[in-house]
């Protein structure tokens, strides 16, 4: 079975300034988005990871910094997994462009 592909999140961020990129996870049954490789000029951290429902093991929102130094289109791909395993549950590529 392939991965589920989203449609793609098209963000707009300034040169210099933090962006934060807001992905849907399911924590309690192990599917984390993992991060791309940050595009050449940026940086990309994990932040942190904020429970969206009420309950323990429910959905969370993982959240990723993005900080780039200047302007452009720089396009990622975030893949939802559990880290040990192989098989990737969904894709969700981002576009950010910079100004």
């Amino acid at each position: 079975m392939s991965p589920v592909d989203h449609p793609p999140l098209l963000l707009l961020a300034q040169a210099g300034q933090p962006l934060v990129i807001a992905l849907d996870g399911l924590p309690g049954a192990g599917l984390l988005w993992q991060a791309p490789p940050a595009p050449a000029g940026c940086r990309l951290a994990v932040a942190d990871s904020v429970p969206v429902g009420a309950g323990v093991g429910g959905p969370a929102q993982q959240r990723f910094v993005l900080t780039c130094d200047g302007p452009g289109e720089h396009q990622l791909c975030f893949e939802l997994k559990r880290p040990w395993e192989a098989k990737v549950q969904a894709v969700q590529p981002v576009v950010v462009q910079v100004r």
